[in-house]
């Protein structure tokens, strides 16, 4: 039997050990950087989406996830039950609940492909989910999450990792309180773009942005319509169409996750690494859908220990000042992630308003319209 059920809490737990609420402005150093050794403890992610629910309450959403396992020495057991390709951190204050699923007393994944619950003699080709942005219901109760399906291709090659194929997306409805997945809708099969890559609300509609082959597309759906795909509207470059065939590339240059942020001046922000590179670009325009301009480096990421790389940044809004400053994270990984779980850990920074385009990113006490002002779209030099 499967279950959906947050894991213990691992709140701060000593002066050395403090872990805070986050409050605008922050630095965000101060999480998931703490030792957790308990067994349902968050010991390590990538992906490191995060959704406002309001307050002090933040949902973070993670990919390949660890759960406790950590040894005396600071490594990881090898234990397989440690390891889940989704989960969720449920953050209220200064209190951080992990939340996996259960079957049979151990982890599995938050959100699992329906079909999958079915495989137990592995007679389907594997595919999980891993998860993309999302938003809140109108009632902010659940989460709307966009699952990104991934499998293995039957014939594959013996110890080969890196031949995963992508099949579509989904939209899991997720209790906000409890972390339990609801409702699972199929949205979208094959393609080449990969949906919910980066979600930004407005008035009116939701944006839902995707990748492909490196460039950004936008597609919107009337708030509140998120799981009837049938409402979607894709931008075709010159406008707006309800023929997912006819996604047009926006031009920023962008990786498979990245985030689309209000500007203080109404209009809209994107910003992504590329690839492995260290550095923050940042693109500029008056709506959702465009025209972006820009793409000069705002923020370059610190040089990694024992040669561990970044990827994926993606930013967290509702901390943003008031003068504007964004914290954004990025994701840490090496192949001594096994040896020291100190690795495969999210890390933070905050790229100050003076560096971004549009004024700097809109805080969460500064609604926006929709009512773009494109007053400023040069995106400022690189930190030196």
């Amino acid at each position: 039997m499967v279950s959906i059920q947050a894991t213990a809490s691992f709140a701060a737990s000593s002066a050395s050990d403090s872990v805070r609420p986050l409050r605008p402005g922050s630095t965000g150093a101060e999480l998931f950087l703490r030792t957790a050794r308990g067994p349902s403890d968050f010991t390590g992610g990538d992906g490191t989406y995060s959704i406002p629910l309001g307050g002090d309450r933040t949902a973070w959403i993670f990919g390949d996830s660890f759960v406790g396992g950590v040894q005396r020495d600071g490594s990881r057991s090898n234990d397989p039950h440690t390891f889940v390709r989704n989960s969720l951190v449920l953050q209220d204050g200064a209190d951080f609940r992990m939340v996996t699923g259960t079957e049979d007393g151990v982890p599995v994944d938050v959100a699992r492909v329906p079909r999958m619950r079915e495989n137990r003699d592995g007679s389907l080709p594997d595919e999980w989910y891993w998860p993309g942005h999302g938003t809140t219901s109108p009632a902010g109760d659940q989460l709307l999450v966009f699952m990104n399906r991934f499998s293995h291709p039957v014939d594959r090659a013996a110890g080969s990792t890196w031949d995963w194929k992508y099949r579509g997306t989904d939209l899991a409805t997720i209790d906000a309180r409890t972390g339990a997945t609801t409702t699972i809708d199929r949205l979208i099969d094959g393609g080449d773009v990969l949906w919910g890559a980066a979600v930004l609300d407005r008035p009116d509609h939701t944006y839902v942005y995707g990748a492909s082959d490196g460039s950004a597309h936008v597609a919107r759906a009337p708030r509140g319509n998120l799981s009837d795909v049938a409402s979607w509207e894709f931008w075709a470059g010159d406008a707006w169409s309800p023929d997912a065939k006819r996604s047009a590339a926006l031009g920023p240059l962008v990786s498979n996750q990245f985030s689309a942020v209000d500007a203080k001046d109404g209009g809209v922000l994107l910003l992504s690494q590329i690839g492995f590179d260290q550095n923050i670009r940042a693109w500029h325009a008056p709506s959702p859908e465009g025209a972006f301009s820009g793409g000069g480096i705002v923020a370059t990421i610190p040089k990694q220990i024992r040669q561990r790389h970044v990827y994926n940044t993606v930013a967290h809004p509702q901390f943003a000042s008031a003068a504007g400053d964004l914290l954004v994270s990025y994701n840490v990984g090496g192949m001594d992630f096994m040896a020291d779980h100190t690795s495969y850990r999210p890390g933070f920074l905050t790229i100050k308003a003076s560096k971004l385009p549009g004024g700097g990113a809109a805080g969460p006490d500064t609604p926006n319209t929709g009512t773009a002002v494109p007053t400023r779209t040069a995106v400022a030099p690189a930190v030196s």
